[in-house]
């Protein structure tokens, strides 16, 4: 045998251990080349020689004792001795661990011996033994398999090798903040201390113990710990060497051990079979088990120790020749054997013999079971079986029996005919038989089945499965059986039962199913409700959409008459109806249509569309009928109705506003000359021109609430600070409000700046005024309030990436009958409103959320029912160096000199009126100005002429080409030209995106010189100069 597979390749080469392998005997069969260079010198000389010769004589004794202990115990033996020295003052102590080693066929064959030198340097002062001590505990403390570690008394370490480290998991930081102790299992802490106590006191140098170390990762591992003192000159402890070898390989193989002979002891006495263990030479038996007892009548204390032969179990001549066949085959399988038992029945016995080896004897193992029953239930079951071939001849179902006890199948030939074979092409059968043509897929299902059956759960045994035919296919089959004969014991002996062939049938199964599956899916995905029922008017199936319309479940629907969706009268006439189409056949509703009043689960009503087709199946009528519901439809006619309303209306008043605006332009304009004039001649009718201007001021305040109210304004975004604009809404709210509610201001402190369109502004809070007087009826209070929040007030959208940092908050409190909790989450919905007919259009939320969420803003509401209801909405504030509003203070036109600007404008307007005073206001400012009353004419003029400095254009012209049109026309061909628009109703800009406007400078109809100029100023990019 090659050994040197025994060991690690770097045991092998080491220089620091010793190691070798001897036999039983201590006969050495393989060493290490370190062994053989301090011992022997060569491999051939140690071969099969005694380790005895290389012991001192006086420890001779000790090592042979050693190995005896380790063989034994199969557990690892430490020891010291003396090397074999001709001169006897020579010393050199050596220090080993023996470990008990298996050949390959698992049998104890020797004896695996590890050592290394050890030299006593703190009992020696020669300094240059000390030199040596020192390199070989360094060669020794590095380099060694087992974890090694000093430590100092008090548990302090002084050093550890790296496999000390790996075994445990810690780092070197690690194990610094903890001692010996702390490593300990705390089950074995008093054990560990109490030796280590004895070491302390001097009592004991050295002792090895059996323990469980903790490691990082909060597990344990077993070892075995050595551990020695080491002293000082003066005879005092200088530290403690702890050598760890881990034991956790021997603690598992010890628990499998332990664990495999409970198995083994479970396994032999409650086997089903009788077992018994007997010496091969005298017979005599050493176990039996329970089976046994019950079998042969004897008990164990009856058996063990007397052979068959004195049971009177066997004849002598029986045993005798039962034990030539033993001895010559080593092990017989399944003979039938008779015997006598305690009783003097005889029993037939199928049972199994073998011969074993164990610690030095031989012994035999029987095993066997009671097969007397079986045999006469055999006889039956012969004369059972030509019965049942006889019934079953002249039918195509094969039919098996199986002989539970033995595991034996029989089949008939239309069984294997059933898969393309001959009876006699199957060869012997049994349950692998059937396994082996049964899908695999189906084996567990039909396996559990059959336990049931077999159990008494199941009066009879029945499965569908599937069976590979000889020609590749596979076919269905209906197997049926029943257990036929039970023991005594209620133990299944026999079953017998049947096989057909159902392929056919499962063909045409599954295309139902299939069809089935193909029906539920477009059930599934119709959308409109869809009912089937039977020509008594009795629902049959319906879809998913039937439930979410009705608010039933399916069960709840099925076997109901379809009358339970109809509310009165239909209700009621629902089944006269049925049966006078079943009497006269004339149709009102099938093949036509009509619209119709379902109720829903929860009693209320609504529209909807309902078609009925009419079919025939196995001479039965049926009816299926899809039903929409058209609630959403009716109320979006009805809300395209009242905006088409309002369309129309806003047309007519954006109109309006239009031609007010050009004669407001057309007075005001005049006026500003006029008032030029007389204070240049110095009469005295400023006050009434005054008065005259203030008057256009309002007309131009009406126009514009007007166009509020059509949604035609152009929405401007621009800078405003938001206490002014409600400051300045006070006059118009009181009006609205009404006397009979108190309404109150309180304003933030310090200007707040917001960037938004100041018109769709001050028509939110009109229109939320407006909503809180309606709530509160008689009497009550609004509160109207600005803040200057930060941003986590509004908890729900901190993780919003448009969340501002600062916010301004408008609140809006009223002490109304407050909203209702199903009513407040659709009161942002279009056309939404609980208002009486006529007295609102449910457009008002809507667009002020529109508004808000468009200037990235937010609102909340919140409401108690006849307690009031606050909405507060949230703009973002604008940068403190952003551009405000700051109107510049209003001063005389006739500070401009005419050398003020000398800049060529092109003045663009279907007005005449208005031409003529803009073109006087822009030649009083020193411009040159060039008129054209369309954009055609300025598209011409722009050809003749060239560009022009400044456009001035109206917006809404006739012809194809409005202002905004010929803006961008000139904003591209025209690069450097600048823009101004002017409009009294901008028309459908609103329709359009209000970035368009927003390129260029807007100027709103009726204006004033002042606007005029600050607006070109703007365009030409000029400071303001008065």
């Amino acid at each position: 045998m090659n050994y040197t597979n025994v060991f690690p390749e770097w045991m092998t080469n080491s220089e620091v251990y010793y190691y070798l392998l001897t036999n039983l005997s201590g006969e050495y069969l393989y060493t290490n080349d370190w062994f053989k260079f301090r011992f022997a010198k060569t491999h051939a000389a140690l071969l099969y020689q005694s380790a005895l010769h290389f012991i001192h004589p006086g420890d001779r004794s000790a090592y042979l004792t050693a190995l005896e202990e380790c063989i034994a115990s199969s557990k690892p033996i430490h020891l010291q001795f003396r090397k074999h020295s001709n001169d006897p003052e020579i010393n050199e102590w050596t220090e080993w661990e023996f470990s008990a080693w298996k050949n390959e066929e698992g049998m104890y064959a020797g004896v695996l011996q590890i050592g290394h030198d050890v030299v006593e340097a703190a009992k020696s002062n020669d300094p240059n033994l000390k030199i040596v001590t020192e390199n070989l505990f360094r060669s020794t403390f590095e380099h060694a398999a087992a974890g090694i570690a000093h430590f100092y008394p008090d548990g302090k370490w002084l050093r550890y090798n790296q496999q000390f480290q790996e075994l445990l998991g810690y780092s070197k930081e690690e194990l610094e903040n903890l001692t010996s102790d702390d490593l300990t299992h705390p089950k074995d802490r008093n054990t560990n201390n109490s030796s280590f106590s004895e070491l302390i006191k001097g009592t004991i140098d050295k002792y090895s113990i059996e323990k469980r170390l903790l490691t990082k990762g909060g597990t344990y591992v077993w070892v075995i710990e050595h551990i020695s003192a080491i002293y000082d000159g003066n005879g005092n402890i200088d530290y403690i060497v702890k050598v760890v070898q881990d034991l956790s390989a021997i603690k598992n193989a010890e628990q499998q051990f332990i664990e495999s002979e409970e198995k083994f002891k479970k396994t032999f006495y409650s086997n089903p079979a009788f077992m018994i263990l007997s010496e091969q030479k005298s017979g005599t038996i050493v176990e039996a088990n329970l089976a046994w007892t019950e079998i042969f009548g004897y008990s164990l204390e009856e058996t063990v120790g007397r052979n068959s032969i004195e049971l009177g179990i066997l004849e002598l001549e029986s045993r005798a020749q039962l034990v030539e066949i033993l001895e010559k085959e080593k092990r017989i399988k399944n003979f039938e054997i008779n015997i006598k038992n305690k009783n003097g029945v005889i029993k037939t016995l199928l049972s199994s013999a073998e011969i074993f080896p164990y610690k030095g004897e031989t012994y035999v193992l029987i095993t066997g079971i009671d097969v007397s029953e079986r045999r006469k239930l055999e006889e039956d079951l012969i004369i059972e079986k030509q019965r049942l071939s006889d019934i079953l001849e002249g039918t195509n179902v094969g039919i098996w029996e199986w002989n539970i006890s033995t595991g034996e199948v029989f089949l008939d030939e239309r069984w294997a005919n059933m898969l393309g074979y001959r009876l006699s092409e199957l060869g012997n059968t049994n349950l692998d038989t059937l396994a082996k043509f049964t899908l695999e897929e189906d084996l567990s299902r039909i396996g559990e089945i059959m336990k049931q059956h077999l159990r008494g759960e199941t009066p009879y045994y029945e499965a569908e499965f599937r069976m590979k035919h000889r020609f590749g296919h596979t076919i269905w089959v209906l197997d049926r059986a029943k257990v036929t004969k039970w023991s005594n014991d209620k133990e299944p002996l026999f079953m017998h039962g049947t096989r057909q062939d159902i392929s056919e049938r499962k063909r045409h199964e599954a295309s139902l199913i299939k069809n089935e599956i193909r029906l539920k899916t477009i059930l599934a995905t119709i959308i409109d409700a869809l009912l089937i029922i039977d020509q008594n008017g009795i629902i049959q199936k319906c879809n998913l959409a039937t439930e979410k319309t009705f608010g039933y479940t399916e069960s709840e629907l099925i076997g109901q008459n379809v009358k339970i969706l109809m509310p009165e009268p239909d209700h009621s006439q629902h089944d006269q109806y049925l049966q006078k189409y079943h009497t006269t056949g004339i149709k009102k509703i099938i093949g036509y249509g009509r619209q119709i009043i379902g109720r829903r689960k929860n009693g209320d009503n609504f529209p909807a569309e309902l078609s009925v087709t009419e079919w025939e199946f196995s001479g039965e009528k049926y009816f299926t009928g899809t039903i929409r519901d058209i609630s959403n439809k009716i109320k979006v006619e009805e809300q395209l109705k009242q905006s088409q309303k309002l369309e129309a209306l806003g047309q007519i008043a954006g109109g309006i506003a239009h031609d007010f605006n050009n004669i407001l332009a057309i007075v005001s304009g005049n006026l500003e000359l006029i008032q030029r004039k007389i204070i240049d001649s110095g009469q005295q009718f400023t006050k009434q021109i005054g008065s005259a201007l203030k008057a256009v001021d309002r007309g131009s305040q009406l126009t514009q609430k007007l166009l509020a109210f059509a949604r035609k304004q152009p929405v401007v975004p621009t800078s405003v600070e938001i206490n002014q604009v409600i400051a300045n809404m006070q006059e118009i709210l009181e009006r609205v409000i009404g006397k009979h509610i108190q309404i109150q201001f309180k304003f933030y402190d310090k200007p707040l700046y917001l960037f938004l369109d100041k018109n769709d502004m001050e028509n939110s809070i009109l229109n939320l005024a407006i909503n809180a007087r309606d709530a509160m009826e008689n009497a009550g209070s609004l509160i109207i309030t600005i803040d200057r929040v930060q941003k986590n007030i509004l908890p729900e959208l901190q993780n919003s990436p448009n969340l501002q940092e600062n916010y301004a908050e408008i609140s809006v409190i009223d002490t109304g009958k407050g909203i209702p909790p199903h009513i407040l989450e659709k009161i942002y919905e279009p056309f939404f409103t609980t208002k009486a007919v006529g007295q609102g259009t449910g457009l008002g939320l809507s667009m002020i959320y529109t508004f808000v969420k468009h200037f990235k803003g937010h609102i909340k509401v919140y409401s108690e029912v006849n307690i009031g209801t606050s909405f507060k909405l949230y703009f973002p504030l604008m940068e403190e160096n952003s551009e405000t509003e700051n109107p510049i203070a209003e001063q005389n036109t006739n500070q401009s000199s005419n050398d003020k600007y000398s800049e060529r404008v092109l003045l663009v307007d279907d007005e005449e009126g208005i031409i003529d005073i803009a073109e006087t206001l822009l030649v009083d400012l020193g411009f040159t100005v060039t008129t054209a009353v369309s954009a055609d004419d300025a598209l011409k003029l722009l050809d003749n002429k060239g560009s022009f400095d400044l456009l001035i254009s109206d917006i809404m012209m006739p012809g194809e080409i409005d202002g905004l049109a010929l803006a961008e026309i000139v904003k591209k061909d025209y690069p450097n030209m600048k823009i101004i628009l002017t409009s009294g109703f901008p028309g459908d800009l609103r329709k359009r995106e209000y970035s368009d406007l927003k390129e260029f400078h807007f100027l709103s109809k009726p204006y004033k010189a002042k606007e005029l100029e600050e607006t070109i100023q703007k365009a030409l990019g000029r400071k303001h100069e008065f």
